[in-house]
């Protein structure tokens, strides 16, 4: 089957669904070409343990999605939904558990059946980041500009990273440096001196790194975002082969094996 195309995205995981979206309900004929039978990647529903529970198989939490996004492409009439994720609870060998719920005098008292000092800690750790994720946060939603060019779009955005840079005091600008550069280890240690909440503070910092603590460095959304490039217009396709750079005897691309 042949037809013309403004665009074809190849890959349908969750990066190239929001970008077929924006496409197609910009007017282009977009089409998405995904190898799988199924598009979504690693923000795809499966059921792994069973028709009974339907999971987010890699990306199950959704707390880089923009608003913005959501908003845009109007999600949740497409049947996008979150459910809050809980507090954490970590059960121990010995029969002990820390748990750290929402209620600051109860999330006080968990603490401290392991530390007092980590008990008193910890509102100023939350606030350590807090005040990076301030200043970090918005460039999430920015084109990183291109250092040196002396483009006026490229100007334009560097001018704005500098904005952001410009909040960082000398100190703050070492404390981002270490976060970005070094290992969560590094970073719970110089607050918390327990195992307990050492371990617990340590898991945010390694999801999706592939590595231990120590080493430096998502719901089911996937369908409503299919169905809302399905609803600007945009076709996708499963299944696909991959072609490889290889021709044929004739001069055409061949397919790959």
């Amino acid at each position: 089957m042949t037809a013309s195309r403004d665009v074809v995205v190849i890959g349908g995981g969750h990066n190239g669904l929001v970008a077929a979206a924006y496409l197609a309900r910009s007017g282009l004929s977009t089409l998405v070409c995904e190898r799988r039978g199924v598009v979504g990647g690693a923000a795809v529903s499966e059921q792994p343990f069973g028709p009974d529970y339907t999971v987010t198989s890699l990306s199950y939490v959704v707390s880089l999605l923009p608003p913005d996004l959501i908003r845009d492409l109007r999600l949740a009439s497409h049947g996008y939904h979150v459910f809050p994720q809980g507090p954490y609870f970590a059960p121990r060998a010995d029969g002990r558990y820390l748990s750290l719920p929402a209620d600051p005098a109860a999330r006080r008292a968990q603490i401290a059946k392991f530390s007092d000092q980590d008990a008193a800690a910890y509102d100023r750790y939350q606030a350590h980041l807090a005040g990076i994720g301030a200043i970090l946060g918005p460039l999430l939603e920015e084109i990183p500009p291109r250092l040196g060019s002396r483009r006026p779009l490229d100007l334009w955005r560097q001018g704005l990273l500098l904005r952001h840079l410009r909040k960082l005091d000398e100190r703050g600008a070492v404390d981002v440096t270490r976060l970005l550069t070094g290992s969560i280890a590094d970073l719970v240690e110089r607050y918390f001196c327990s195992d307990a909440m050492r371990g617990l503070m340590s898991v945010s910092g390694v999801i999706g790194t592939w590595a231990g603590p120590r080493r430096s460095t998502r719901p089911p959304w996937s369908r409503p975002r299919t169905r809302r490039s399905r609803s600007c217009g945009c076709s996708t396709r499963t299944r696909c082969r991959p072609i490889s750079s290889r021709t044929s005897a004739a001069g055409r691309p061949a397919a790959a094996p």
